[in-house]
């Protein structure tokens, strides 16, 4: 079943082109629930984006990365290294709630002081834990 679950993740990324036609809008097929209509602002973006094909695009590869780290960090249970899939799992999920809602001009979409901070913390930690877990391993 995970396995079903990966390939469709892998997939998602080709989905725009599905269920969109070449203007960029959705296919007569795709059920019509209000999304484009409710969405869709007054200069015709929708969330931001140019056409529904480009957000359903970026949505989806931003979800399929989100998926993949989600999943690595489970099947890394009972795993020493697991607390470094932590740091991209957190930032791919805020990259993908970033494109859900359209938050992409604010100023949680900037590079900011926190952010290198605490990528340069999560490095030197991850760094610290394999240089001692290899020293542990040479000592015996």
């Amino acid at each position: 079943m995970a396995a079903l679950g990966i390939l469709l993740a892998t997939m998602l990324p080709y989905l725009h082109s599905v269920v969109s036609d070449q203007e960029g809008n959705p296919r007569k097929w795709v059920p019509n629930i209000g999304f484009v209509k409710k969405f869709t602002s007054s200069d015709g973006n929708i969330l931001g984006y140019s056409t529904y094909e480009v957000f359903v695009y970026m949505a989806s590869v931003n979800f399929s990365y989100m998926f993949a780290w989600l999943c690595a960090l489970h099947f890394a249970q009972n795993r020493p290294y697991r607390f470094v899939l932590f740091f991209p799992a957190a930032l791919s999920t805020y990259q993908f709630l970033i494109v859900i809602f359209n938050l992409r001009e604010t100023q949680l979409n900037e590079l900011s002081a926190k952010i290198v901070i605490v990528l340069i913390v999560a490095l030197i930690v991850i760094i610290n834990y394999f240089f001692n877990r290899t020293n542990e391993r040479n000592t015996y």
